[in-house]
């Protein structure tokens, strides 16, 4: 299984980003772990693209949790993982 260090450092710089979005230290860990679980993913050479993207789906629903501006803040880093994502699929 081929290690993807490069696609997991800029996937580790996108979520790094979610820490500018007014979360809570406890909001950042449940947003986190999901972002956490992609990140595996990646370095694990994409194991399962269909994971990937439920867990994408995943973020975006817990993002729709917290007020507006918050939330689209959020979405916008999302937005910027799902699309590096779907450039880096095998």
């Amino acid at each position: 299984m081929p290690y993807d260090l490069e696609g997991a450092a800029a996937f580790t710089a996108l979520s790094k980003q979610l820490e500018t979005t007014g979360l809570s230290r406890f909001e950042l860990r449940r947003v986190g772990s999901i972002a956490n679980a992609v990140e595996i993913q990646i370095e694990e050479g994409y194991g399962n693209s269909e994971a990937v993207m439920h867990l994408i789906k995943a973020l975006y629903a817990v993002a729709c949790t917290y007020e507006k501006a918050r939330a689209s803040k959020i979405a916008a880093v999302i937005k910027k993982m799902e699309s590096l994502v779907s450039t880096m699929k095998a």
